[in-house]
C-alpha cells in the first residue's frame, strides 16, 4: 500500500490503509522495544481534523519521542458518521483496524494507549471497543485512555459549532449549513421527541460498559470552560460517573484554550499529564505483580 501524502505525517511514514485508518510502524531493526512503554498508541481524531492539523501533527511526533517502539494507529472520524452513515457501514470501515491490533509484534502482551479527541474520535474509539469484543470475545487491551474534550452531552448549538469545522466556502458553505440544521433539527425530533439514543448518547453509555471497556485502564480527562463545541460540565460528569465506577481518574480542567487546543497551547503540561498517566499503570502492574 502507498505511504500516505498527508504533511504532517509524511516524515513518520504512515501506510493508508483505508480512508479511515492510517498505521505507523517504527523500523525494529533501529528502534529495540521497551517493555515499559505501550506497544500500541490508538489515536481516534475528531471529526473533520484538517490533514494540516498543527495539534495532530503536534500529538504524532509526541507519541513516537516518548514511546518510540510504539506503533501508532490513527483512526479519523467522518460527519457522515453522524449524518448519514449506517452502523453496519461505519464498523466496516473501522474493522481492519483489529487486524493491526492483534498483529501486534509483542503478541499476547498488547498494551494500548488511547488517545482520543472529541465526540467524533470518542465514536470511532467506542465502535472498535465494541468489534473487538465481537469478535475476540475479549475486551480491548487498553491500559491508559487520555479523553480530549470527550465525551460530551451536546447542546444545540454546540452541536452545529462542532458540524461546520470544515465547511467549505462560499455559496457551497450555505447549502452545506442548511443540511447540517436539517441534520440538527432530526437528531432534535429523534432524542427528545422520540426519546431514542443519539449516536453521542451511545458512545457515552458504552465509555462506562465495562463489558467492552478495561476498567482497569487509567483515564485523563482533559475538557475547557472555553470549549464552545463540547461543554466542559458534562465532561467533569462523565469523569466523576467513572471514579464512581470504580476507575482510576486524572481530571484536567482547563480555563483559558478552545476545543482540543490544550496540547498545543499547554504543551509541557498536557504531555507531561498523557506520560505521567501511563507511568501509573507500570507503577500498577508492578505492585499487581507482587
Amino acid at each position: 500500500m502507498p505511504e500516505t501524502s498527508d504533511p504532517e505525517i509524511a516524515n513518520l511514514n504512515f501506510i493508508q490503509i483505508n480512508p479511515f485508518i492510517w498505521l505507523f510502524t517504527p523500523p525494529s531493526s533501529t528502534i529495540p522495544a521497551i517493555s515499559s512503554h505501550p506497544t500500541t498508541v490508538l489515536l481516534c481524531q475528531w471529526m473533520g481534523a484538517s490533514s494540516n492539523s498543527r495539534a495532530l501533527h503536534n500529538a504524532y511526533r509526541e507519541h513516537h519521542a516518548n514511546y518510540p517502539s510504539a506503533r501508532i494507529v490513527v483512526i479519523r472520524s467522518a460527519l457522515e458518521w453522524f449524518t448519514s452513515t449506517r452502523l453496519s457501514i461505519r464498523q466496516s470501515q473501522l474493522k481492519p483496524a483489529l487486524d493491526i491490533i492483534e498483529d501486534d509484534p509483542t503478541g499476547e502482551n498488547k498494551k494500548i494507549l488511547a488517545h482520543v479527541f472529541s465526540n467524533g474520535g470518542g465514536v470511532a474509539f467506542h465502535d472498535i471497543c465494541s468489534l473487538y469484543k465481537e469478535r475476540f470475545s475479549l475486551r480491548l487491551p487498553v491500559k491508559a485512555l487520555v479523553l480530549d474534550s470527550v465525551p460530551g452531552n451536546p447542546t444545540v448549538r454546540e452541536a452545529w459549532n462542532a458540524m461546520k469545522v470544515g465547511l467549505p466556502r462560499g455559496v457551497a458553505a450555505y447549502a452545506a449549513s442548511v443540511i447540517i440544521w436539517m441534520t440538527i433539527g432530526t437528531l432534535w425530533i429523534w432524542t427528545r421527541v422520540m426519546r431514542r439514543a443519539m449516536l453521542i448518547d451511545e458512545m457515552r453509555a458504552g465509555l462506562l460498559n465495562f463489558d467492552i471497556m478495561e476498567r482497569d485502564a487509567r483515564r485523563l480527562y482533559v475538557f475547557g470552560e472555553k470549549d464552545e463545541i463540547v461543554g466542559w460540565e458534562g465532561i467533569n460528569l462523565e469523569a466523576e460517573k467513572a471514579i464512581c465506577a470504580g476507575v482510576v481518574v486524572v481530571k484536567w480542567k482547563n480555563e483559558t484554550d478552545p476545543h482540543v487546543q490544550y496540547m498545543i497551547k499547554n504543551p509541557e503540561r498536557y504531555w507531561e499529564a498523557v506520560k505521567d498517566l501511563w507511568r501509573s499503570t507500570e507503577v500498577h502492574n508492578r505492585i499487581s505483580a507482587h
